[in-house]
C-alpha cells in the first residue's frame, strides 16, 4: 500500500468547514403531506435506502420546515435506534429534524462518509453511552478531521469503497448460501416411505452435563459448553468425546442446538454422543431443523429450562445409517462453504479496519 505523507494533511474542525442543516416534521394531521406527491420523505432509518414509503407534494415541502437534500448529499441520523449512522443519499428527498445533512467544499462526500463511519463507535459511546439517544449538530461540528488533498481523498475513498463492495458481495453470497442450505435441509430431511418414525429417547441416551463453575476451570484447550450459544471457557479435561450434540439446558438460550467435532466438557447442557446405529451429525441437522419448536419447549419463569427428558420425547423420522451419512455429508459441505465465506468476510473486515486506523487514526 502506498505510504501517505500526513504532514501535509490539515486538521480542521468539521463545523468550521461545513454547512449542516436538518429539517422539520410536516404536520401528521395534514394528509396532503403524505402519499400524495412525488418527493420522497426520508426518515432516519432510511438514509441509506433508494426509496421510502412516504412522499410529500412540492407545495407541502414549501409550506413546511422540511428541507430538501440532493442525491449524493451526506446524511447522518441524529435520533433513535439509528443514531450515528451515516450514508450518502441515493435519492433526492426531504428530511426532518432526525437527519443532519452535511455539505463541505473541503471534503469529498465519500471521504467524509468513511471518516464518520470510522468515528461512529466513538460518537455513540461518547455521546449516547452505547444506547439509543439523540445527537446534535453541535456534537458533529465539534469533530476534528485531518484533511488530505482532494486527489488523496479520492484515492482513499476508492480503496475503502472497493473493500466495502467486496464485503457486501461476500455478505450477499453468504445470505444466498444460507437460503440454499435452508431449502436443501428441508428437501433432504423430508421423510421417505422407508424411513422409521420414532423418538430420540428410543435411539440414544440424552445426558445432562456435569457441574463446573468458572472459578474451577483449569487452564487447558478443552471447550467448556454451558447454557449459552457458544463456548463458556476452556478446561484441561473433557467429559464428552468428539462428534457430540449439545442442547443448552437453562437461561434465555435454553434449547439451543450445537455440534462439536472435538472433545468438550459439558456443564449446563444436555448432550448426545455417537452410537453405532445413528449418525450424530445427521441427528444434529434434524434437531437444528426443529430449533424454533425446541426453543418453545422451555419451561420455568425467570430461568427457563429444557430438560433431557424433553429432548428424548422429540419425534423424528430416520433413514438407514448409510442414507443418514450421505445426507449429513451434503449438509456439512454446505456448512463448510458458508464457514469459509464467513472467514473471508472476517478477513476483509479486518483489512478494512486496519486501513481505517491508518487513514483516520491518531
Amino acid at each position: 500500500m502506498k505510504h501517505y505523507d500526513k504532514s501535509n494533511w490539515k486538521k480542521v474542525r468539521l463545523g468550521d468547514v461545513s454547512t449542516m442543516f436538518s429539517g422539520g416534521t410536516p404536520s401528521v394531521d395534514n394528509k396532503s403531506f403524505y402519499n400524495n406527491g412525488n418527493i420522497p420523505f426520508i426518515r432516519s432509518g432510511e438514509i441509506a435506502e433508494t426509496k421510502t414509503e412516504l412522499y410529500i407534494t412540492e407545495e407541502a415541502l414549501n409550506n413546511s420546515s422540511a428541507k430538501l437534500v440532493q442525491r449524493g448529499d451526506l446524511l447522518l441520523a441524529l435520533y433513535g435506534a439509528t443514531s450515528g449512522k451515516v450514508a450518502i443519499s441515493n435519492i433526492k428527498g426531504a428530511i426532518n429534524q432526525a437527519i443532519l445533512c452535511i455539505r463541505s467544499q473541503m471534503f469529498l462526500p465519500a471521504f467524509l462518509y468513511h471518516f464518520l463511519t470510522y468515528n461512529q463507535t466513538y460518537i455513540i459511546s461518547t455521546f449516547l453511552q452505547g444506547g439509543q439517544g439523540n445527537l446534535s449538530a453541535e456534537i458533529i461540528k465539534g469533530l476534528y478531521v485531518d484533511v488530505p488533498p482532494a486527489s488523496e481523498q479520492s484515492k482513499i475513498s476508492n480503496i475503502l469503497s472497493q473493500i466495502d463492495s467486496h464485503i457486501e458481495n461476500i455478505e450477499r453470497i453468504i445470505s444466498k448460501q444460507e437460503s440454499i442450505k435452508k431449502t436443501t435441509l428441508k428437501m433432504l430431511l423430508t421423510p421417505q416411505s422407508n424411513w422409521i418414525h420414532t423418538n430420540i429417547g428410543s435411539l440414544v441416551t440424552v445426558l445432562r452435563g456435569e457441574s463446573l463453575q468458572s472459578k474451577n476451570f483449569v487452564s487447558g484447550n478443552i471447550p467448556v459448553v454451558a447454557g449459552g450459544v457458544g463456548i463458556a471457557g476452556y478446561h484441561n479435561k473433557s467429559n464428552r468425546p468428539g462428534n457430540t450434540i449439545t442442547i443448552s439446558a437453562s437461561g434465555a438460550n435454553a434449547g439451543f442446538i450445537n455440534f462439536y467435532k472435538e472433545p468438550i466438557f459439558a456443564t449446563d447442557c444436555s448432550t448426545i454422543s455417537e452410537t453405532n446405529s445413528l449418525d450424530t451429525l445427521f441427528l444434529y441437522y434434524v434437531l437444528k431443523s426443529k430449533q424454533d419448536s425446541i426453543f418453545k419447549m422451555q419451561t420455568g419463569g425467570a430461568q427457563p429450562h429444557v430438560h433431557p427428558k424433553d429432548i428424548s420425547r422429540i419425534n423424528i423420522f430416520i433413514p438407514n445409517l448409510e442414507e443418514q451419512q450421505r445426507i449429513a455429508t451434503q449438509l456439512s459441505e454446505i456448512d463448510a462453504h458458508i464457514e469459509n465465506l464467513k472467514q473471508q468476510l472476517a478477513k476483509q473486515r479486518a483489512i478494512k479496519q486496519g486501513l481505517m486506523d491508518y487513514f483516520f487514526g491518531n
